[in-house]
């Protein structure tokens, strides 16, 4: 349920998120983009790999856009499996 306060902000109710302290940010790089970190782009070697379940190669693909912009030297790979997609670091 929200609130509308007569100055026009609408607030959510007091209690509705559990505020926590102390936890750590994720590593994050340039905007914070959420999927440079969740996918292990900047740990792989080449010839490396991982596997996506549940996600089309599309999927995967666009998530690599940025690092493959940033750093030339990063090219990869990606295979539809029967389980979703699996990436290969090639340079």
């Amino acid at each position: 349920m929200r609130v509308k306060r007569k100055t026009g902000v609408t607030v959510l109710p007091k209690g509705m998120y559990k505020i926590e302290k102390h936890v750590p940010l994720p590593a994050t790089i340039g905007n914070g983009f959420h999927a440079l970190r969740k996918y292990p782009w900047y740990e792989m070697e080449k010839g490396d790999s991982f596997f996506v379940p549940k996600k089309p190669p599309s999927y995967v693909k666009n998530a690599a856009t940025k690092v493959m912009k940033e750093h030339k030297d990063k090219k990869f790979v990606f295979q539809s499996e029967a389980a979703g997609t699996r990436c290969w670091r090639t340079e």
